[in-house]
């Protein structure tokens, strides 16, 4: 009898391993930030499409919850998320945070209105301006250093380009593929009054960022790393972005 439950557990270990299951399940948080996430776009964005295929791979259960930035970068510092799903760096943040190894870089670029005179080579040609900004993002370090400017917080890069529209700011900040969306979206016809500045501001690299609360963060960092190495090895990460760029507005 000992023996047949000894063969019994060794053959419900093995099951477990080749269905790659894990005993725990991840709770995500994610802002939605189409293309990136978007809980309306095939497999819910790029962003999302890239992190749950690498969890999959790395034999991951996990739920998704999506919240506003705010609510999600707290929800996951104190641990009532175990991972936040799209998140740039910044030292603070790194304290209550483990950080994967990049998965995406962003490309931060300015708007403005076509018509006005503002050029942006570097950050003293922004002296005196109002840039409309998300609340509390990271943006790249020259720019969230820099107090040569103004900087209005926004809940959403939607209604920051409609009050850049509307003449309440010189200049809105934001991910160029996030801003294109934007306007060819939601913003079709007014978007020939715009003009996206041609230098970028900066590159800001996505992560996911597991909370330390959680014990065993380092080993989820470790397992998505490395199934995000495999992917790229593959051939699977450049098919989920190709994917994805087909199915842009």
């Amino acid at each position: 009898m000992n023996n047949y439950w000894i063969k019994l557990s060794l053959m419900l270990v093995l099951l477990l391993q080749m269905t790659g299951l894990k005993a725990e399940t991840l709770s995500i948080v994610a802002e939605h930030w189409p293309p990136y996430v978007d809980e309306s776009a095939p497999q819910q964005g790029l962003a999302i499409d890239l992190i749950t295929t690498a969890l999959i791979r790395a034999r991951y259960d996990y739920k998704i919850d999506y919240q506003a930035w705010p609510r999600a970068l707290e929800g996951g510092k104190i641990g009532v998320y175990d991972m936040i799903a799209n998140i740039w760096y910044s030292d603070e943040r790194a304290l209550d945070l483990d950080y994967s190894e990049p998965y995406l870089i962003n490309d931060m670029r300015l708007i403005k209105r076509k018509g006005s005179p503002i050029k942006f080579k570097k950050m003293a040609d922004l002296n005196n301006v109002v840039v409309g900004v998300e609340k509390d993002y990271a943006y790249p370090m020259e720019f969230a250093g820099a107090n040569n400017f103004t900087k209005v917080s926004n809940p959403a890069l939607l209604p920051a380009i409609g009050d850049l529209l509307k003449g309440k700011y010189d200049l809105v900040i934001g991910d160029l593929n996030a801003i294109n969306y934007v306007l060819l979206k939601f913003l079709p016809t007014e978007s020939s009054s715009l003009e996206i500045l041609p230098k970028s501001v900066g590159l800001s690299k996505l992560y996911v960022a597991v909370s330390k609360a959680n014990p065993k963060h380092k080993a989820i960092i470790n397992d998505f790393n490395e199934a995000l190495r495999s992917m790229k090895q593959d051939g699977t990460y450049q098919s989920i972005i190709q994917a994805h760029q087909q199915n842009l507005p």
